[in-house]
């Protein structure tokens, strides 16, 4: 098995290595042919010694021949047809094995002998191959193959190096065209263009349009809610004519004022008979008669309230004003005989002026705290007239940009804050979530020296004030102060590394460990 394979490996070998002389490919025809020479090699060393059949046929033959003889000589055997049939049939047999055997040993040879002419010629074409490489004649085959295939891939190595360089080149010119196109492009959106920074730039101004994008988009959602809100709102606002102009017709009255006139003039009908039927009942258990009913009817309702309260006020005040008084002569004679007996009158005195002393430092004190807090009352006033409003327009404007315009509007009371939420919904800070409430918080601080910068020009600093906010609004809010930082000096301080805001505004501070090392 292993020869038939070297056999047909030899064959290919041969085709390609015509093949390669042919078409002028020099370094593959030398290969292929010191490879067939391998291969015959190979045949060469697994061929196995050949039987020679025919003599040993030719010997068995004898050998039987031999034992017939003997056994002709020392027994007296009977002829037997078939036994002798069988002899001829195996001699026939063996003569046909023989003849073939000659035919297969022929042609080994001849293709041993013409193994062996190639064989040479593939020897005196290495040797030719060793003097064209100025290689040693005692260098083996493979080391030849070898060295072919390192000078191959040197060539290939070189040809890729210059291809390398080519396309270096030939980016380095894209690279340059490409940033002459987006220069060119971009004049119109950034004031400096830098190589560096262009692609956080590009990708930062496109964020901005999607923003703007979006923002027109909810504009016109809103815009399309509104208008379909206002047609819905007309709509009622008819109906609700209709059923005015109904009810107007059915009191038969022309403007909004009589009919409500009317509705108070029914009120004060119904008000009237109920009076006047508790009225009936109470004098007919008072037993009133018909007179005296007649003549009390001739005052009206009020007048007769006024009296009642009249004379019920006098009574309360004759029986307070006998208990006062009763109250106070036995007071005064208790006092009187309680201070000709004691040092009570000098005591009393004595605290009458202590008292008197005290109630002027605080009647001062009083005087000085009321101007103070007139003037804090003032001051408020003007910051709730004048700043206040500044504040919560400049906060609504604020966190409408870091909520996307999801809230729309802040509501300021007395003594609690309100937001919208552009479904129209209000909510308290309490409940909205803890990103949010930062963000409002955030908000107002930052409108409040919006505000007060005229007054206070101090810079805006930030201690890490995001670590609830997630990547979204985070990044959101840093693109806001980096806006600011155009009017307003911005100190960002964080724990957090990322990429949000470029390198290039970025101040790294590493912590001093004990023993001087970072």
């Amino acid at each position: 098995m292993l020869r038939t394979t070297f056999i047909l490996l030899t064959l290919v070998g041969i085709g390609l290595t015509a093949f390669s002389f042919i078409s002028n490919n020099m370094l593959f025809g030398i290969i292929f042919a010191v490879l067939t020479l391998v291969f015959v090699i190979g045949i060469i060393m697994s061929k196995s010694k050949e039987v020679d059949y025919s003599e040993a046929i030719t010997d068995e033959i004898e050998e039987i021949k031999a034992q017939l003889a003997i056994l002709d000589e020392n027994y007296d055997l009977d002829f037997d047809l078939d036994e002798q049939y069988r002899i001829r049939d195996h001699w026939q047999q063996a003569l046909k094995n023989k003849d073939i055997l000659e035919e297969k040993r022929q042609y080994i040879e001849g293709r041993l002998n013409d193994a062996k002419g190639r064989h040479d010629e593939l020897q005196s074409t290495v040797e030719n191959v060793k003097d064209e490489l100025y290689l040693s004649s005692k260098i083996s085959n493979d080391l030849i193959v070898d060295s072919i295939s390192t000078m191959a891939n040197i060539k290939a190595l070189d040809q890729h190096i210059s291809d390398l360089n080519q396309q270096r080149q030939q980016l380095v010119q894209e690279l340059d065209t490409f940033y002459n196109h987006a220069e060119a492009v971009t004049k119109s959106q950034f004031v400096y263009f830098n190589k560096l920074s262009l692609f956080h730039d590009v990708q930062q101004w496109l964020k901005s349009a999607e923003d703007t994008n979006e923002k027109w988009r909810i504009n016109a959602e809103n815009t399309k809610l509104v208008t379909n809100e206002l047609n819905h709102l007309n709509a009622q606002l008819e109906e609700n004519n209709k059923e005015i102009t109904a009810l107007f017709d059915f009191i038969n009255v022309g403007t909004e004022e009589d009919f409500y006139q009317h509705h108070e003039d029914y009120q004060t009908y119904t008000s009237n008979l109920s009076r006047f039927n508790d009225l009936t009942k109470y004098l007919e258990n008072q037993n009133y008669s018909y007179e005296l009913s007649s003549s009390l009817s001739e005052k009206t309702t009020a007048q007769l309230e006024e009296e009642d309260h009249l004379l019920a006020t006098q009574v309360d005040e004759y029986n307070e004003q006998y208990l006062e008084m009763q109250a106070q002569v036995s007071d005064l004679s208790a006092q009187i005989n309680h201070m000709e007996t004691d040092t009570t009158l000098a005591n009393l005195r004595h605290e009458y002026h202590s008292l008197k002393n005290q109630l002027n430092d605080i009647a001062k004190d009083w005087a000085s705290l009321s101007y103070l807090q007139s003037l804090v009352d003032e001051h408020i006033k003007q910051i709730k007239d004048k700043r206040l409003p500044q504040v919560i327009n400049e906060a609504v404007e604020i966190l409408k940009h870091l909520t996307d315009g999801r809230y729309t509007m802040i509501n300021y009371n007395e003594d609690s804050i309100t937001v919208k939420h552009v479904n129209g919904q209000l909510y308290d800070p309490v409940e909205l979530s803890q990103s949010t409430k930062e963000l409002l918080y955030v908000a107002l601080r930052i409108s409040l020296i919006k505000v007060l910068r005229p007054y206070y020009p101090f810079p805006l600093i930030v201690d890490d004030a995001f670590v609830h906010f997630d990547k979204k609004r985070t990044e959101k809010m840093l693109n806001y102060l980096r806006s600011l930082s155009e009017h307003y000096q911005v100190l960002y301080f964080t724990c957090v590394k990322d990429n949000i805001v470029p390198s290039k505004e970025v101040i790294t501070l590493n912590k001093i460990e004990e023993g001087g090392k970072r």
